[in-house]
């Protein structure tokens, strides 16, 4: 696959390869609030298949 990042991406790259990112305090419940908004559209997905 040939992608080619945009200067933000290249951006926020370069400063990780460096080591200038911190994680975020909240990384652990910012993760869990996402993970269940992906559960919850695919379950909504799955249901709207299931009453085609």
């Amino acid at each position: 696959m040939n992608y080619e990042m945009t200067e933000e991406e290249r951006y926020i790259l370069e400063r990780f390869e460096r080591g200038e990112l911190r994680r975020s305090p909240d990384a652990d419940r910012e993760m869990e609030i996402a993970l269940q908004a992906a559960r919850n559209t695919l379950n909504e997905q799955d249901m709207a298949l299931r009453h085609q």
